[in-house]
């Protein structure tokens, strides 16, 4: 079987497809739009968006035209880095719900622990908020899996000591040279699926690790 149709089991049970399209950079518009709807319509059914990427719309679309059942193809969308408010989250979510024109998200995951114009700061309490409303998402089942990105074995280690749900998965870059050993253990000792942003260092394809 080709890697194209493989799934990876998380924690909860969902299946979630081994490779997937990232949207990051793509512009809003024939280049987004073509670019998901070729993925789609050559087997792809793991869909990576995020409303920060400011082209939801067009994925949303290209996912609609694609004629593709939606239970069929899996959505993944992030909070985006500075938000890091219980109602910002709740208010980002439901925006690229418009945005996609779905009705939930397959996966739902906090985009970094901290803003881009701030990676030194501290904003454990922020996460903690944020991850409070994926929780609630995720009891409400709107969205059907929760998890993060970009997060160090101490910002995991955060969200576990104040909550009950073990993020599901965790997007980190992962290539040749840059495999982040003791980070990928941490998270498979606690049963938190790896997903490996820019593989080849840079590119749109987004391929899942176990």
């Amino acid at each position: 079987m080709s890697v194209i149709h493989e799934f990876y089991t998380l924690s909860n049970g969902v299946r979630m497809p081994k490779l997937g399209l990232g949207t990051y950079q793509l512009k809003a518009g024939d280049e987004a739009y073509n670019s998901v709807l070729n993925a789609l319509q050559l087997g792809i059914r793991h869909i990576d968006s995020g409303i920060i990427y400011q082209n939801e719309q067009s994925v949303g679309q290209a996912i609609r035209d694609s004629g593709i059942s939606r239970g069929d193809i899996f959505i993944t969308s992030k909070v985006p880095p500075h938000i890091k408010t219980y109602e910002g989250t709740i208010r980002m979510f439901e925006k690229s719900l418009q945005n996609l024109g779905v009705e939930y998200i397959d996966l739902y995951i906090i985009n970094a622990p901290t803003p881009m114009n701030d990676l030194m700061g501290n904003y454990d309490a922020g996460n903690i908020e944020v991850y409070k409303a994926l929780e609630y998402l995720y009891k409400e089942e709107r969205v059907a899996a929760i998890g993060v990105s970009q997060f160090q074995i101490k910002d995991i280690e955060n969200i576990l000591k104040h909550h009950s749900i073990v993020p599901h998965a965790q997007q980190i870059s992962f290539f040749v040279g840059h495999t982040q050993d003791e980070l990928v253990e941490y998270c498979r000792k606690h049963h938190i699926q790896i997903q490996a942003f820019s593989p080849l260092a840079k590119g749109y394809e987004r391929i899942i690790r176990s």
